[in-house]
């Protein structure tokens, strides 16, 4: 095995075992005053798209991890096309809108109380290290973008089921995933799921034209834009 590709192989590990380890804290050790009593325990962590993140993560970096030690074409394919249609704009996503509305008003997505049960470390490790860890991915290895047609069409079926489980857990369980919800009316809930949309697919595009300018020589080569 060539120095690059141990190298690879070890940031690998150490990305899987770190989102893993994130997502065993959280599960573990996070303890918030009233998020354990219905009806704020409803689906637990899975409400948060945060948490389907770094879930995401540590399945991508373990098939990365499979990848780097064998040569399977078909897992190989699966691996660039998750990285694709759903890591990078997920992350991306996430990290955009988290620090955005943190630094508009912290109420909206985090607010103070919850430093006290959150620790820091964690916080920076579920909303930003992914973006440095996705971007040197993309840096690492060319990544066989699908057709936009097909990647969009992934992407957007990913979204409209997270829009829709955002949807029932206000009806089912009467709760809003975050506090931004609670002080919009349903005008502006629809607007902002409309720019999350947008925002997603403008992140897609990106993550399509960073990996093809990066990889210009030696990418391999793609399907044709539609």
């Amino acid at each position: 095995m060539k120095k690059h590709d141990l190298f690879v192989l070890g940031l690998h590990s150490i990305w899987t075992a770190t989102y893993a380890y994130a997502i065993y804290y959280d599960v573990n050790f996070v303890k918030i005053p009233g998020h354990n009593v219905a009806p704020r325990n409803y689906a637990g962590r899975w409400k948060y798209l945060t948490f389907w993140n770094a879930v995401l993560q540590v399945v991508f970096y373990g098939v990365c991890l499979v990848c780097d030690v064998i040569s399977h074409k078909q897992l190989h394919r699966f691996k660039d096309f998750f990285f694709a249609t759903i890591v990078f704009p997920l992350t991306l996503f996430v990290f955009l809108t988290f620090w955005g509305l943190y630094l508009v008003d912290r109420r909206l997505i985090f607010p103070v109380i919850l430093d006290k049960y959150f620790p820091n470390w964690l916080n920076q490790v579920l909303h930003t290290m992914i973006v440095p860890t996705t971007l040197l991915e993309l840096y690492l290895k060319p990544h066989k973008y699908p057709s936009r047609t097909t990647g969009t069409c992934a992407l957007l079926l990913f979204i409209t089921i997270y829009t829709y489980w955002t949807l029932h857990l206000a009806y089912f369980a009467g709760i809003w995933v975050y506090p931004i919800f609670e002080v919009l009316d349903w005008t502006q809930r629809a607007v902002f799921f409309l720019f999350g949309f947008v925002v997603f697919l403008s992140l897609y595009v990106i993550g399509e034209k960073l990996n093809a300018s990066v990889w210009t020589k030696a990418k391999p080569k793609q399907h044709k834009t539609k």
